[in-house]
């Protein structure tokens, strides 16, 4: 569910249905960069809700941004939730193509583009985003 509303003071929010299941479930990627903790109470939920024969939406991959592990927990979280991990650091790329800081938005679009190609093959429908 998700809230529609025009934004403007006293409008009144209203909940609206952001996926409308099938016979398969949601397919979300988890996009993060830190230690993960609202990714593990989503594959919490999804472990909750399965074993009680929902199967309303699925993590079927993680992404991050961020290869060095004390700060990012994503390997250890797609590992031990055996799920396709999958890291493109941020930082790397940039230095890849001839820049020292994240300022130029031309390298972040391709970037972000790479990104997109990414979650589209895996069939992405829906994405968390985390720190």
């Amino acid at each position: 569910m998700g809230l529609e509303g025009d934004g403007s003071r006293g409008s009144l929010l209203m909940m609206k249905q952001l996926y409308q299941p099938r016979k398969d479930a949601m397919r979300i990627a988890a996009l993060m960069s830190g230690r993960g903790s609202n990714v593990r109470k989503i594959l919490e939920q999804q472990q909750k809700l399965a074993s009680e024969g929902e199967d309303l939406f699925r993590v079927v991959m993680i992404f991050t941004d961020t290869a060095d592990e004390e700060v990012c927990k994503a390997r250890a979280i797609a590992e031990g939730h055996k799920l396709p991990y999958y890291c493109n650091d941020i930082g790397e790329y940039y230095r890849k193509q001839g820049h020292d800081d994240r300022k130029d938005m031309n390298v972040r679009e391709k970037y972000d583009s790479e990104t997109a190609k990414l979650l589209k093959q895996n069939k992405i429908k829906t994405i968390l985003v985390s720190e």
